[in-house]
């Protein structure tokens, strides 16, 4: 009985110590240093008008920027009765399509 408890309660001790030694946030390479939640007006002008024409009949779901000073990309969630569109810029120009989804009835 004891096997079964101890080995469970030693992970979870050592995988919360590692998120506490690394703050949880730039521990891996590819993790964002800096993820914020946006509205569509912060968005670059180039971005926010090919959304309104190319996604007209859409609304937003989820919209955020991640990055640091000299990184910064985008990514927009839009969906309609129909479809789920996710999709990212890194260069704050163009939005590349990451994801559809079609929804099912």
């Amino acid at each position: 009985m004891k096997k079964y408890v101890l080995v469970p309660g030693l992970l979870l001790i050592i995988s919360f110590g590692s998120v506490f030694a690394n703050d949880g946030v730039g521990s891996h390479p590819n993790t964002p240093s800096h993820v914020r939640n946006i509205l569509s007006t912060q968005l670059p002008v180039k971005l926010r008008s090919d959304v309104q024409k190319e996604f007209k009949s859409y609304w937003i779901t989820e919209l955020y920027r991640t990055g640091d000073k000299n990184h910064t990309a985008y990514t927009i969630t839009v969906e309609n009765p129909d479809r789920i569109v996710q999709m990212r810029s890194i260069n704050a120009k163009t939005w590349v399509v990451v994801a559809t989804k079609i929804k099912s009835e």
